[in-house]
């Protein structure tokens, strides 16, 4: 038997962070190839920061350099690949970048974009923007405190408990070998001896 349990961890902030209402991307920004390209090749990363003209031109730049491209442009987007289907819910990654956002920058008001897939691609068209309030820094995120997660999935039982699967069939030696027998025995019953009785 092989027991597995999966998890999707989040932080869980001490405090609750304030969003505006999702705003739909085309509403504010025209989609272009060109942005849909660069959103591809950062799809690898956490999360990314863009700046958008209202020509449709764009800047982009690693989450470090977000303070160098706010200084140099002033309104700077952090986008994040958002896994939710959900057309007015971020997804749970969200919550881990707002609390790295919060711990680490000084900035207390973020516009994001949750950018969005469409079988592996990104989905401009459905993606959404978010302005964010964030807390100050909470002193519960240090070495000597562990911070509470959520994201652990349940049982069958609906228990926070491990799941456990049968992999016997595909990994015991002796049932493996036996139905390697069963099945030669057929293709020769098929091939060659269409009455042989292989129950026997």
């Amino acid at each position: 038997h092989f027991h597995y349990w999966f998890a999707f961890p989040a932080l869980k902030p001490p405090e609750n962070f304030m969003a505006s209402k999702p705003v739909p991307f085309p509403q504010l920004h025209a989609v272009t190839q060109e942005l849909v390209d660069s959103c591809t090749r950062r799809t690898s990363e956490i999360a990314w920061t863009l700046h958008l003209t209202e020509t449709s031109q764009f800047a982009e730049g690693s989450l470090s350099e977000f303070q160098s491209l706010q200084e140099k442009f002033g309104q700077v987007y952090v986008a994040y690949a958002d896994p939710s289907l959900d057309q007015n819910t971020a997804g749970w990654t969200l919550r881990n970048l707002l609390i790295l956002m919060q711990q680490w920058w000084v900035q207390r008001r973020v516009r994001l974009i949750s950018v969005r897939y469409c079988r592996g691609r990104p989905d401009l068209n459905s993606s959404l923007v978010l302005d964010i309030e964030l807390p100050h820094a909470s002193s519960e995120f240090n070495a000597e405190h562990t911070p509470v997660a959520v994201g652990w999935e349940k049982n069958r039982a609906g228990k926070l408990l491990p799941r456990k699967v049968d992999l016997s069939s595909s990994m015991d030696p002796t049932k493996l070998a036996s139905a390697a027998v069963d099945l030669n025995l057929r293709l020769m019953k098929w091939r060659a001896a269409p009455g042989l009785d292989i129950e026997r």
